[in-house]
């Protein structure tokens, strides 16, 4: 993906000029190698293009297969984004993903399966589990806020921001195998503590900065 190359860099130093765009944790992303999955809530349509934009890695999007038509879809074609049918197994779309994921490539994805307003987190559904337990493959916990409103995040009072977390590994996955969990139990698992750690984001999140007004 060249061209994704050689965007991405010019990706960061334009979001950060025009969309006063605030980067925490990004330190964490020095703790992994191989391929992995960026997991992050999802509040606006400016989500993907910021979450993609400013973490360190080259990722391919987990994305509604409705997104894919004209005219956006030729342009997330291009930037490598994977088509996914909701409310199904899309036996397909995590086949490529998984591959990816096995080649050291990195993936993101929205657990939730679609937007959800700022501070109310959850459910999760089973994307990341399947992807975690298949494959062994760490993942990354984000929170995004402020992606509502370009025009509120460039006061200097209510930025937009992204929050990074420590890469999770699946350690336990063979424990919990032994001890006589099917691949559905370990996946709804993972999911909860990815859920719990998107709850501790948006915590540590509210107490650097309150909620704006905008996105309560």
């Amino acid at each position: 993906m060249a061209h994704y190359r050689f965007l991405h860099p010019k990706a960061q130093v334009l979001f950060r000029a025009l969309m006063n765009i605030e980067v925490h944790g990004s330190e964490h992303q020095s703790e992994i190698s191989g391929g992995v999955v960026y997991a992050c809530n999802h509040i606006y349509g400016w989500d993907p293009p910021i979450l993609g934009g400013m973490v360190d890695r080259q990722v391919a999007f987990l994305a509604k297969a409705e997104l894919f038509r004209w005219p956006l879809g030729p342009m997330i074609r291009w930037v490598g984004a994977v088509p996914i049918v909701r409310g199904k197994y899309d036996a397909r779309a995590f086949e490529v993903t998984r591959d990816h994921l096995r080649s050291g490539r990195n993936v993101a994805i929205f657990p939730e399966g679609t937007r959800k307003p700022v501070g109310r987190p959850g459910p999760v559904k089973r994307g990341l589990g399947i992807l975690v337990e298949n494959v062994g493959a760490p993942w990354v916990p984000c929170l995004v806020r402020g992606t509502k409103s370009i025009s509120q995040a460039r006061n200097p009072e209510t930025p937009m921001e992204l929050w990074i977390g420590p890469p999770s590994y699946p350690v336990g996955v063979e424990s919990l195998r032994a001890a006589g969990l099917d691949a559905s139990a370990i996946q709804t698992r993972i999911g909860e503590l990815y859920l719990a750690q998107l709850r501790a984001l948006s915590q540590r999140a509210q107490e650097h900065r309150p909620l704006p007004d905008y996105e309560a």
